[in-house]
């Protein structure tokens, strides 16, 4: 592993805890805040744990790999093993199917429920987004093919 993607993790590191705290000090200056402000504190605390713990997890990887050579050889190993990366593909296509079907119910019961379109059309353009990728792909994949 590269020193340089550890400096880039810890940076981030860095990012998270200082998106935690900016969003604690937002819950502590607006306590009776409406709107945007209400909710862009836990936004922001969430992203700043996804970011805070993802890096954490990388660092400790890689401590560990420094550590033991030959786990890391293993790992890697296992990493691009043609049977780890076709279980993970079928995994990640039957994911998208149930998606699909859940997206489609999501948004007729928005749709049923008469919500704002404000809430229903980012839902139909990531639909419709997640669709015209996955055409493209698959005319990547049967071009290759």
């Amino acid at each position: 592993m590269k020193s340089r993607s550890i400096t880039k993790n810890f940076i981030f590191i860095l990012l998270g805890i200082l998106l935690f705290i900016f969003s604690v000090i937002l819950l502590l200056q607006y306590p009776d805040a409406k709107g945007v402000l209400a909710t862009l504190p836990f936004i922001l605390l969430g992203i700043g744990s996804g970011i805070l713990g993802s890096n954490v997890g990388i660092i400790i990887q890689h401590r560990i790999f420094m550590k033991n050579p030959k786990a890391y050889k293993r790992y890697e190993i296992e990493e691009h093993d043609e049977r780890n990366i076709s279980i993970n593909q079928c995994s990640k296509a039957k994911a998208y199917d149930a998606t699909i079907y859940l997206y489609s119910a999501l948004m007729l019961y928005f749709a049923l429920m008469g919500a704002d379109l404000i809430f229903l059309f980012p839902l139909v353009g990531c639909y419709f987004l997640s669709i015209v990728i996955r055409m493209y792909h698959l005319y990547q994949c049967q071009k290759k093919m």
